[in-house]
C-alpha cells in the first residue's frame, strides 16, 4: 500500500469511530433540492431507516408539499446503478401522470 492509500484507510477508519461512538453508521446518501443535489458518505442513525439498510437496500423518502413531516418512503432490494436508476425514474414518471391535471390518482402497479 502506498502512503495515500494508508492515509485514505486511517481517514475512513476515525470517520467510522467517530459515527460509532454516536450510535451512528455511515451510508451513502443522496439529496436533491430545487436548487441542486449532493452525494457523499453520511453518518445516519444505526435504528433511522438508513442505518438500517444492508446488503443491496435502498431507501427513497420524498419530502413534498403533501408529504411533510412524514415524508412517502420507498424502500427494497437494489439491483444495481442502471437498474436502479431505472425503476426509480420510471416510478416518479408514473407518480407524475397520476398527479397530472384529470388524473384519478391511482396507486402505483407493478408493471
Amino acid at each position: 500500500m502506498t502512503a495515500t492509500t494508508l492515509d485514505a484507510d486511517a481517514a475512513y477508519a476515525a470517520r467510522i469511530a467517530e459515527a460509532q461512538a454516536q450510535g451512528n453508521v455511515l451510508r451513502y446518501v443522496a439529496r436533491v433540492t430545487p436548487e441542486g443535489g449532493t452525494v457523499g458518505l453520511t453518518a445516519v442513525k444505526r435504528d433511522g431507516p438508513l442505518g438500517a439498510l444492508r446488503g443491496l437496500g435502498n431507501y427513497i423518502a420524498l419530502h413534498t408539499t403533501r408529504y411533510r413531516p412524514l415524508p412517502l418512503a420507498l424502500s427494497g432490494p437494489g439491483a444495481g446503478r442502471e437498474v436502479t436508476a431505472a425503476g426509480v425514474l420510471g416510478d416518479i414518471l408514473k407518480l407524475a401522470r397520476q398527479m397530472a391535471p384529470g388524473s384519478s390518482m391511482k396507486f402505483l402497479s407493478a408493471d
